[in-house]
């Protein structure tokens, strides 16, 4: 009985000490000396919240209290939802902050608090408790990312109200927010406004991405501010009209252009081809055409170089090629010609006879005729001409197998040779030096040859002479010491030293 005495005094004594603290007053000086690191007033204060109910008793410990567990513990009880969303937005500790949110149903306060608390995790997570699409879209519009951290992302992601992403994607203030909500738009009519209008290009650039609709790519391809939004929407497209559309209204020659490459319908690349302004857009037409006859006059009286060579390069006519060879007055032309012609009797008369040197070495590196080939050897008067023709005798010489390799019977002793040197230049030591090909004639003195060129030949060294022709160095027994004549020069050099 006693001991039963004892417990009951006991439990009064600490509900009478609960009473006393719950008292408005003793919770103002627990306050007070849990402020003043009063760690049995914080204990008493902890324990009082506990069992408090009354709001405004709560209210003040959750704003006033010093220790943050105590303002925790008297939020996890308090119900008014003006004072929750008090706590949470001038709270200075995050987690009283969460502790509010987690209370909090009114999507008003939770919209403020999303924009206004302290705190990045506070803020993200009263929007995790927004429903309302309208105040959700108000937070993703108001707030700049590099402002509100993720919230702005974050109200963006709970939005599924097509209007109210359509009312984001155009008027967030922040770039990266409008792209976000534009790549959850499905609403056509207004990516591509948006496509069209935005002025920032990576937010134009996500409206292209999300379309589909075929007639507004078209429109975005013409009207678009950037030229990367048009082509981006170019590249999309598939409809021949539209692409036609593209071809003829676009804003640039870069998306005219485009939308040619995608183009099959033959009539309106010959309309292009033949009545477009400009000459690139011309020419990726002509690129484009399978009509010969066409293709013939527009090689023949389009002023445009450029796109009288696109349409010389996909002649076949002979006639005509030869004739534009010939007769067209820039070398450039005139060389694409001399690329597609196989008639030898054209290409001769080019290779001997056109004034341009280019024109004539094109020709020459066609040629199969050795008489006309040998007499351009000799006779032209540009080096370069000459070489061409030189090294289509040889390449034809040593396909008829008529080089053979000097022997001890021939009785000729020659050796190639380079003057190693390095030169000073104002990038440091470069390697130079000079070529030398020597014979031993019949008196044993050293004859020189001279020289044109040297250059690398099918595995060999290809020493072309002034005189006598291209001899052959080839590689035997991993030196170079071979060389390769045909009979005619190795008679006409034995002739020069005297053998």
């Amino acid at each position: 009985m006693k001991r039963n005495a004892l417990v009951w005094a006991f439990c009064a004594f600490l509900f009478t000490n609960i009473l006393v603290a719950s008292d408005s007053k003793d919770i103002d000086g627990l306050i007070g000396k849990c402020a003043h690191y009063d760690s049995k007033a914080c204990n008493k204060l902890r324990a009082a919240v506990e069992k408090l109910t009354d709001q405004a008793l709560l209210a003040k410990i959750a704003v006033e209290a010093f220790d943050s567990d105590v303002r925790q513990a008297a939020v996890e009880n308090l119900t008014d939802q003006a004072l929750l969303a008090k706590v949470a937005v001038e709270d200075m500790s995050p987690e009283v902050g969460g502790a509010a949110i987690r209370k909090l149903t009114d999507q008003a306060l939770l919209a403020k608090i999303a924009v206004e608390a302290k705190y990045g995790n506070v803020r993200r997570a009263a929007v995790g408790k927004l429903t309302d699409q309208t105040l959700l879209a108000k937070i993703a519009a108001e707030n700049a990312s590099w402002e509100g951290g993720e919230v702005a992302f974050d109200a963006v992601e709970k939005l599924t109200d097509q209007a109210l992403l359509a009312k984001v994607a155009v008027e967030a203030k922040d770039f990266e927010v409008r792209r976000a909500a534009v790549r959850k738009l499905t609403n056509q009519a207004l990516l591509a406004k948006v496509a069209v209008e935005d002025n920032v290009g990576d937010v134009r650039q996500a409206a292209v991405d999300k379309l589909t609709d075929q007639t507004l790519l078209a429109k975005v391809a013409v009207e678009g501010k950037d030229a990367d939004a048009r082509r981006a929407a170019v590249g999309k497209l598939t409809d021949q009209t539209l692409l036609a559309k593209v071809a003829v209204e676009g804003k640039d020659v870069g998306v005219r252009i485009l939308g040619i490459h995608e183009l099959t319908d033959q009539a309106l690349l010959a309309k292009i081809a033949v009545e477009d302004k400009d000459p690139g857009v011309r020419s990726a037409a002509v690129r484009k055409l399978t009509d010969q006859a066409l293709l013939a006059k527009i090689a023949v009286e389009d002023k445009n170089r450029d796109v009288r060579y696109t349409a010389v390069r996909k002649l076949t006519d002979q006639t005509l090629l030869a004739k534009i060879a010939v007769e067209d007055t820039d070398i450039y032309v005139r060389e694409a010609a001399v690329g597609n012609l196989t008639d030898q009797a054209a290409l001769a008369k080019v290779a001997v006879e056109d004034e341009d040197p280019g024109a004539r070495s094109a020709a020459v590196g066609k040629l199969s005729d050795q008489a006309v080939l040998a007499k351009i050897a000799v006779e032209d008067k540009d080096t370069h001409v000459r070489q061409a023709a030189v090294r289509i005798l040889t390449q034809q010489a040593v396909l008829a197998g008529k080089y053979r390799a000097l022997t001890p019977e021939d009785g000729l002793s020659c050796v190639f040779s380079h003057d190693l040197e390095f030169v000073l230049t104002v990038q440091g030591l470069i390697p130079a030096g000079e070529d030398h090909f020597d014979c031993t004639d019949k008196k044993g003195q050293k004859r020189s040859i001279e020289l044109v060129s040297v250059e690398p030949f099918d595995g060999k060294v290809e020493i072309m002479t002034q005189d006598f022709g291209t001899i052959l160095r080839g590689n035997e027994a991993g030196s170079y010491d071979k060389y390769e004549m045909t009979e005619s020069q190795i008679k006409k050099l034995k002739s020069f030293l005297g053998f």
